[in-house]
């Protein structure tokens, strides 16, 4: 398959040897750091000073975006309290609506970096 430009980019941002500038994990188990996870080559490319105020700021986006999902819930939880009746899909309406999707994942995946469809799929 022929890529566009910014495709034949992001593919090769991704397909590059990424981690995390002291080799611990960014985000899982006990001794995640929350630095930031980038590739080998933009880790080099940056002073510390820079690395330290770009991990700073993904540390914010983090707690922001862990605020973000429990106001989420809780709002979720208030309008359940005013009565508003929330409407889960069964298993069977979720593999319903996947299939009625399909077409339109088809007709866009060219337009996505590769493998991003099926990760779409999977969740």
């Amino acid at each position: 398959m022929n890529l566009r430009k910014p495709q034949q980019s992001l593919k090769a941002w991704t397909s590059q040897k990424w981690r995390t500038k002291s080799g611990k994990p960014s985000t899982q188990g006990p001794k995640a750091t929350g630095e930031r996870y980038l590739p080998s080559a933009a880790i080099k490319a940056l002073s510390p000073q820079e690395y330290a105020a770009t991990t700073r700021a993904i540390r914010a986006g983090r707690r922001e975006r862990e605020v973000t999902i429990q106001d989420g819930e809780n709002a979720r939880q208030q309008l359940i309290a005013d009565g508003v009746e929330v409407v889960d899909p069964t298993a069977e309406e979720i593999a319903d609506w996947k299939t009625k999707t399909q077409a339109v994942y088809e007709k866009f995946e060219p337009t996505f970096t590769p493998g991003l469809i099926d990760k779409i799929k999977k969740s």
